[in-house]
């Protein structure tokens, strides 16, 4: 009789170790999914950037309130804090690089989630993200910004009349999608109605032009 309660009591206690090693603890994980410099995801010569990261809990559990840092190779890091993320969250942090620096730049941007291990995660490797960019003349901001100098005044006129202008039948023409080289604009006579008893000053043609990535 003994020798049986002596086995049901070993049975017990193995089964209650099996169960306790099967059931997996809940974690989060928090990753960085992507790193977009301003809009359209240059980085711009000759002034400062906004550079944006999405952090991501894809882990089972919440995550605490945390911090994460940006190290560029410019020479800039800066470290961000980040609210705590319910499971399959994200949000989005930001910062301002400062650093002036010229078209041609070749930038490597490293964003780490929880840079300072303070929140316990289902896997503690994979918290950084690096993208690699090359600094851009933001043709939007003229000459400035582009290594030239800013339009110079050419002429003033002390002017007692009116200003005519048209721009006849002239488009936008990008050439991210069909280059070209020149395109052909025309005028006619009922573009610019000059008074019969008026008399023109001075003519001019001005080519408009903006930024196109080709």
């Amino acid at each position: 009789m003994l020798r049986r309660k002596k086995r049901m009591v070993c049975a017990f206690v193995l089964c209650a170790m099996v169960f306790s090693l099967g059931t997996a603890q809940a974690l989060p994980d928090l990753v960085v999914t992507s790193i977009t410099p301003n809009c359209g995801g240059y980085l711009f010569a000759n002034q400062s950037n906004v550079i944006q990261a999405v952090i991501a809990n894809t882990g089972n559990a919440t995550a605490g309130a945390s911090n994460a840092s940006f190290e560029l190779s410019d020479g800039y890091t800066e470290k961000v804090p980040v609210p705590a993320l319910d499971a399959g969250n994200t949000t989005t942090v930001s910062i301002t690089d400062p650093t002036i620096q010229p078209a041609g730049t070749a930038v490597t941007i490293t964003v780490t989630a929880d840079c300072d291990a303070g929140v316990t995660e289902d896997n503690e490797t994979n918290n950084d993200l690096s993208v690699a960019k090359t600094v851009m003349n933001n043709g939007y901001k003229g000459k400035r910004y582009t290594g030239g100098s800013d339009i110079a005044t050419w002429r003033t006129f002390a002017l007692r009349g009116d200003l005519l202008y048209s721009t006849g039948d002239s488009q936008y023409l990008g050439g991210s999608s069909t280059a070209w080289n020149s395109y052909t604009v025309d005028w006619n006579e009922s573009d610019l109605p000059v008074p019969a008893a008026a008399s023109i000053r001075a003519a001019r043609l001005y080519v408009i032009f903006t930024w196109d990535k080709v």
